[in-house]
């Protein structure tokens, strides 16, 4: 486990801003949290930095579902919705394909409804974004929904995080890069850690699970051909 002021304290030092055996004092620390909730922030938008994905399950019916803080599927707003959601009525599962917002809007009657969705477009408005069915879902059912798992940003410096393998590295020197600006040249060969240890973990992007249709051989989608 690790702290903000841990990551803070080791970027200044390794650009060389203080001697690692005086203490950093509290603007220097406010503003290094401040930098590496920024540089957390951007890294949210990007899928590389996806470290895991995970299965959300909420009983659901009608055109849309909310996600984000407070709403119907009350987690943290996800940037994106991957494939591989499912709706499951007993032992099996009924896949349905993620689109984008041209293609939902294509569908002109919207409101047709179904035992479960074809299609979903996912909107990722703040605070919550929606998740749009077609058809909708004529009755309750049990949306299983995949979720990118990110890093968060800090809430403070001294709260103990649990972080994915190769972060702390990553991040104590991509920090450093953000604060070498201004105050110090950076180091060359920082720069290049920086880079590498990025690249450790963003190599291999999140695996996406398999969809409905793969996770069960009861899945009929030849109904909706018929």
């Amino acid at each position: 486990m690790t702290t903000a002021n841990v990551l803070v304290t080791r970027a200044y030092d390794l650009i060389g801003y203080k001697d690692p055996s005086e203490a950093l004092s509290g603007a220097d620390a406010s503003a290094g949290l401040d930098a590496l909730n920024s540089m957390v922030d951007a890294w949210a938008v990007n899928a590389l930095y996806v470290y895991a994905t995970t299965y959300v399950t909420q009983s659901v019916s009608g055109q849309s579902v909310t996600i984000g803080p407070g709403a119907t599927i009350n987690i943290t707003r996800p940037v994106r919705v991957p494939a591989g959601g499912f709706f499951r009525s007993g032992d099996i599962d009924y896949s349905f394909e993620m689109i984008g917002r041209v293609q939902y809007e294509a569908f002109v009657l919207k409101s047709i409804d179904s035992p479960w969705p074809r299609f979903a477009y996912y909107e990722p408005s703040s605070p919550a974004g929606t998740l749009y069915f077609y058809p909708a879902v004529a009755a309750t059912g049990e949306l299983h929904l995949p979720v990118e798992q990110r890093i968060t940003e800090f809430a403070n410096l001294t709260t103990d995080y649990t972080l994915p393998p190769g972060y702390r590295a990553a991040l104590e020197y991509s920090l450093a890069e953000e604060l070498a600006p201004g105050k110090v040249d950076l180091s060359p060969i920082v720069a290049q850690m920086a880079f590498n240890y990025r690249r450790n973990i963003t190599r291999f992007e999140s695996p996406i699970l398999s969809s409905g249709l793969e996770r069960s051989m009861g899945n009929v989608l030849s109904g909706w051909e018929s």
